[in-house]
């Protein structure tokens, strides 16, 4: 998780050992994003869309 809302809750939990946030001002290893790209690309592939009427 990046540094945020839900990292800062997840530290106030109480838990003994939190990781740190994937998205922490480091270097993001590409394989990383490169998994996060393509289960994005994949769960969107598997929604079923219509068309909406734009306005």
């Amino acid at each position: 998780m990046a540094p945020g809302f839900f990292h800062h809750r997840l530290s106030r939990c109480g838990a003994d050992v939190v990781t740190r946030p994937l998205l922490d001002g480091t270097d993001v290893d590409p394989a990383m994003v490169s998994l996060v790209l393509d289960r994005c690309a994949e769960a969107a592939g598997q929604l079923h869309w219509t068309a909406a009427a734009v306005r």
